[in-house]
């Protein structure tokens, strides 16, 4: 059986952490949450070994114009859906292109709970969030931030290496110099358009105004299906161009 093995470093304060991926982990089952298959804790080797992931992480690809605008979204959502299904109990604190496995279909895998939080059942209804939390807390809202991040790296086909961007009330301003070119050919305007304003909204400052990862997971599949129909007309365009050229030659 294929797998993969991380190893996680005592010297580093990760040692706790390991039984913390592990349980948590141990306890989700959804197709966009990496499988442990084993682990190790002993002699100070703190080891786990997960499912495959044949293509390794996602920001090992962000720099590669291979990987197509349809194929990132196709990322972005299942990314969105698993945290949308680990919200109700868990705030994964860490999430970054880093912490994504790519398995032989391209499909997402989060992983790298070490540093999740779990937080009381009496704040779980997402409408009263408002009402539970403070800024001093870690929140759901922090993930959708950092979510945001991911969704900029995804545009701009690079790592940002941890620096914070700054969101203006222009959103031209701050995400469109940055767009890959290679990107805005591929992309359908309006498929575009709204992933831009679903980046937005993830890095507001104000943590109310976020969305919910429920409301993204319903506004990325809104942008995969102008895509996806976007991709349809072209590939029904270019079959009735080269079936007419074909007849005109003969």
């Amino acid at each position: 059986m294929n797998f993969m093995v991380r190893k996680l470093y005592c010297t580093y304060g990760q040692g706790d952490e390991l039984q913390t991926e592990i349980s948590t982990v141990k306890g989700l089952e959804h197709k966009n949450i990496i499988s442990i298959l084993g682990y190790n804790d002993e002699n100070d080797e703190k080891i786990i070994v997960y499912e495959q992931a044949v293509h390794g992480t996602l920001d090992q690809h962000l720099t590669d114009p291979s990987l197509t605008w349809l194929q990132r979204l196709k990322i972005c959502l299942g990314v969105a859906r698993a945290l949308s299904y680990i919200h109700y109990d868990i705030i994964h604190c860490d999430i970054n292109s880093s912490k994504i496995f790519l398995d032989e279909d391209w499909e997402p895998k989060i992983y790298g709970f070490e540093l999740s939080t779990k937080y009381p059942q009496s704040w779980r209804h997402r409408l009263l969030y408002s009402h539970y939390f403070n800024t001093d807390n870690i929140t759901p809202e922090y993930d959708v931030y950092s979510f945001g991040v991911l969704l900029l790296e995804v545009l701009h086909g690079r790592v940002l290496h941890g620096r914070k961007p700054v969101v203006t009330n222009d959103v031209t301003m701050v995400i469109d110099e940055i767009i890959a070119p290679y990107l805005t050919k591929q992309a359908n305007a309006q498929s575009l358009a709204l992933f831009k304003g679903i980046t937005y909204n993830c890095l507001n400052r104000q943590l109310v105004q976020r969305p919910t990862m429920d409301q993204i997971v319903k506004e990325l599949e809104d942008v995969l299906e102008f895509q996806w129909k976007h991709a349809n007309l072209v590939r029904t365009f270019f079959c009735f161009y080269s079936f007419t050229l074909f007849s005109l030659l003969l």
